[in-house]
């Protein structure tokens, strides 16, 4: 019987704190008249999702290795996890799109990009090659920005006052705290007696490096830290997540550090016209993500890595590029609708 480690109540904490996620992400990213839609593509998701993986599971036509049909709670955890993903890497394109669209697009990007990178990096090839990922959903906080890349760069529409576009952020970012334990509930090797240390550790990271990014966009631009802390934050849990091996004491100015060349970064993305959106969680994903990825560098003397040195960061970039490719390429399918958009 396929079933996860996770201890029931640690479960539910997972649960809930998924869901809070999903709340964050509409209320950081998308506009308020994009809800009800939002609401529907996620029950629609939901509900069809869940019971393709049970009749596929059920039939024995091939094993779902994130679905649990005894342990219901961690199944919709996972396809919460994967929706909220999915929102994320698709919030400037998806309100463009006719509902119908809206849906398939979701619907491509929950039912099969994310699973197979869960497929991939969890119980496939990756998993051979011991690809270095302490938090488990690393690929998936990767293909989010890849999505957010491919989208900027392809669909985006430049306007002069395009970097003056605001949300309102703050709503939503106290939900976004709680992504750490929703997270790791994708990874079957954390212990039950690490998953809430493990979840605390990165919550720490991603207050640190939201202090240095907010730090110096205060500094400089104190009259507009719009997404400061989202980028910061997401920044900080992204490389906690990903940095295998390194200690705390190494993590925390490391974070920090990398929350200041982030608004840097950001910095550089406004003036090339991207949204401040886009250039929120392109920073706080992708890059921080990148940044994780080849940290093993940073400890090259280590002997219990799986691989020598050079080998672990190539490793290392195959996981990336393989993550990069999938969601391009998963990204490209609105070429072909595109132009049934809304407008």
């Amino acid at each position: 019987m396929n079933l996860h480690p996770l201890q029931p109540e640690l479960s539910m904490i997972g649960f809930a704190s998924s869901i809070l996620f999903l709340i964050g992400i509409f209320n950081c990213f998308y506009d308020k008249k994009f809800q009800s839609d939002y609401i529907f593509i996620s029950l629609f998701y939901l509900v069809s999702s869940y019971f393709l993986f049970y009749a596929v599971t059920i039939s024995g036509l091939c094993p779902i290795p994130f679905f649990y049909p005894e342990q219901p709670i961690l199944s919709l955890t996972h396809l919460i996890l994967f929706l909220g993903f999915s929102f994320l890497g698709a919030n400037s394109v998806l309100p463009e799109l006719k509902t119908k669209f809206q849906v398939f697009y979701i619907l491509i990007l929950g039912t099969v990009l994310f699973p197979v990178l869960y497929w991939i990096f969890h119980t496939g090839i990756m998993t051979n090659l011991h690809f270095a990922d302490r938090g488990g959903f690393i690929p998936f906080l990767l293909a989010s920005g890849s999505l957010v890349w491919f989208h900027e760069t392809f669909f985006s529409e430049p306007e002069p006052d395009k970097k003056n576009q605001t949300n309102q952020p703050d709503v939503g970012f106290p939900y976004l705290i709680f992504v750490p334990w929703g997270c790791l509930v994708s990874s079957k090797f954390i212990l039950n007696e690490v998953y809430l240390n493990l979840g605390l550790e990165l919550l720490l990271l991603g207050g640190v490096s939201s202090f240095g990014f907010f730090l110096l966009s205060k500094i400089r631009k104190p009259e507009n830290v719009s997404f400061s802390p989202i980028t910061g934050f997401l920044s900080g849990v992204t490389f906690g997540s990903t940095s295998n091996g390194l200690s705390l004491a190494l993590l925390l100015p490391l974070c920090f550090g990398l929350g200041i060349l982030l608004q840097v970064f950001h910095w550089w993305l406004e003036t090339k016209l991207w949204s401040q959106k886009a250039a929120c969680l392109f920073t706080g994903l992708l890059m921080a993500g990148t940044a994780g990825v080849f940290s093993p560098i940073l400890t090259w003397q280590r002997m219990d890595l799986p691989h020598p040195p050079l080998t672990m960061l190539g490793v290392q970039a195959i996981g990336f590029l393989t993550v990069f490719l999938l969601s391009s390429l998963s990204a490209s399918l609105l070429f072909f609708f595109r132009k049934h958009s809304k407008n």
